[in-house]
């Protein structure tokens, strides 16, 4: 359940810096 919560912010960051 670990690896979903990284992927999840790696994500969120790559979201964020758009």
């Amino acid at each position: 359940m670990k690896r979903g919560k990284v992927f999840v912010e790696m994500r969120g960051l790559a979201r964020r810096r758009v």
